[in-house]
């Protein structure tokens, strides 16, 4: 639903076209359209030539693009790969470009060339970040984004910074988790339910 700026006015509203999980995070697109991410096991309104027109696991991840009316799929596309995957975050760059996060428990999740993570942890699931094109028809990057045990984690933010890279928060329980050096915290606190974690990406197309 997009309502006026002095939140009286219902300008635009719509039942989400996804049969799977709501949408878990929305976010504006180029030109006041609106991007949102969701999980679904089929029944999607994939476009043509989508990059992925058919789930591959219990589960995909689902990139969709609505006009700024509502009214019309500028753009939607499955990612995943043959186990469950789960989007849960999504932003859009100023080239229409579409970047969703979450987390995954697909060994082949479809990483790309140059890829900061092409290896899955193991455990419950890793997160990761993936680009579709901005008519959906590409994968440009999709990265993991685990350390090195079989630890449960996942992308729950993104915010895109420019065109090149994204921002991206979550947590994660895993003590290997990559960090940079200089990094505010490099170690690990311990929890069942991890520390928080945000990292820097550049989106290698």
């Amino acid at each position: 639903t997009r309502i006026s700026q002095d939140l009286v006015t219902v300008e635009a509203s719509t039942f989400a076209p996804i049969d799977g999980t709501a949408p878990n995070n929305l976010a504006l697109g180029p030109g006041d359209s609106l991007v949102a991410v969701s999980s679904a096991g089929g029944g999607m309104p994939v476009t043509p030539d989508a990059y992925d027109d058919t789930p591959a696991g219990l589960a995909d991840a689902v990139a969709l693009r609505l006009d700024a009316d509502l009214t019309t799929i500028e753009m939607c596309t499955y990612v995943g790969g043959s186990d469950a995957d789960y989007g849960q975050c999504v932003t859009a760059r100023p080239d229409g470009a579409v970047v969703i996060g979450g987390f995954t428990r697909s060994t082949n999740w479809p990483t790309t060339p140059g890829a900061a993570d092409s290896t899955y942890s193991g455990g419950f699931g890793d997160p990761f970040v993936a680009m579709v094109s901005a008519d959906g028809t590409q994968l440009l990057y999709s990265t993991y984004l685990g350390g090195s045990t079989a630890a449960t984690g996942e992308a729950d933010v993104l915010v895109a910074d420019g065109e090149e890279h994204v921002l991206v928060g979550g947590r994660t329980p895993d003590a290997f988790f990559p960090v940079t050096p200089g990094a505010f915290d490099t170690s690990f606190n311990g929890g069942s339910l991890g520390d928080g974690f945000v990292a820097r990406l550049r989106l290698e197309s």
